[in-house]
């Protein structure tokens, strides 16, 4: 049995602001500024992603 070579994963985390932290991985992106999570992916990503984060299925929810 061979076993996939496992890709190295390349992200940088940089503080953007005083409260804001941002953490860039090849094509997503995500912020954080200590109460908020906003997350942007590439396109090459919808439909394949599930989760906390919602569906990127391209329906738009802001719950209470």
């Amino acid at each position: 049995i061979e076993f996939p070579r496992k890709k190295r994963l390349n992200f940088r985390i940089e503080k953007i602001s005083e409260d804001m932290i941002r953490v860039n991985l090849d094509s997503i992106e995500v912020r954080f500024d200590g109460y908020t999570v906003k997350t942007h992916m590439s396109r090459r990503y919808q439909e394949q992603q599930c989760g906390l984060c919602g569906h990127f299925d391209g329906e738009v929810y802001f719950g209470n």
